[in-house]
């Protein structure tokens, strides 16, 4: 009897730091990556590009002094593509995340457009040579910043999946925004093509610059539609 006793200690001592040695497996390959605070990160350089943008149109000159503004532009969208790719390295690597792994790449591709959107309007002044600065470009910009804005403070609320009050009111402020958007883009470009259409090129380049701010809109809600979308299934 007492060998058998014996056997039987050294199994469940056996037993015991397997089950202990799990636990800080399990542990180790939880996620230690922060993909809430990630998003918050990437809706933080957006509203910095929109920012950009809008004094990139109030303190217009010449199209090659917004060459500086460009080159600010392309060093934030170079820390969003940090940031989208530091996430895509860490679903690969996580044994456990917080939501479904192609929801979260979904989500950082599409914050990461948003900053890419931004950049591409700065660019279009300095690319397409503008010589004056549109009357109406900063109240198009205007709507893109707080759509960025909306958008940040959804993604602050979406963090944890649990401030769903916060987290629709943030997602109806960006598809206001969006809408809004929409009226504005459809306003100017109907001018263009009826009061400016003695000038061909100037309704081409800012059809075209228009047009890109009027993405940034989109960009937005397609990021917020993407969060909404995992928020509703986690509720």
């Amino acid at each position: 009897m007492g060998g058998l006793t014996l056997v039987r200690a050294k199994r469940d001592i056996r037993c015991l730091v397997y089950a202990n040695d799990m636990e800080e497996t399990m542990a180790h390959k939880k996620s230690k990556y922060d993909y809430f605070d990630a998003f918050v990160r990437q809706t933080e350089i957006a509203d910095k590009v929109a920012d950009l943008l809008i004094s990139t149109i109030d303190n217009f000159t010449t199209a090659e002094n917004t060459k500086e503004s460009m080159e600010k532009a392309h060093v934030l969208e170079h820390q969003g593509d940090d940031i989208n790719h530091e996430t895509y390295l860490a679903t690969a690597h996580d044994f456990i995340t917080p939501f479904d792994r192609d929801d979260i790449l979904n989500i950082s591709q599409a914050l990461d457009d948003v900053i890419d959107s931004e950049e591409k309007v700065i660019q279009q002044f300095y690319i397409m040579d503008i010589h004056f600065m549109h009357k109406n470009a900063h109240a198009m910009a205007d709507v893109a910043r707080r759509s960025c804005n909306a958008l940040h403070q959804t993604t602050i609320a979406f963090t944890g999946l649990k401030n769903e009050k916060d987290f629709r009111q943030g997602v109806k402020e960006v598809n206001s925004c969006e809408e809004e958007g929409d009226r504005l883009f459809a306003k100017l470009e109907r001018k263009l093509h009826t009061v400016d259409n003695n000038n061909p090129m100037r309704v081409l380049v800012w059809s075209r610059i228009f047009n890109a701010m009027e993405s940034c809109n989109d960009a937005c809600e397609h990021a917020a539609d993407l969060m909404d979308s995992v928020m509703a299934k986690s509720s």
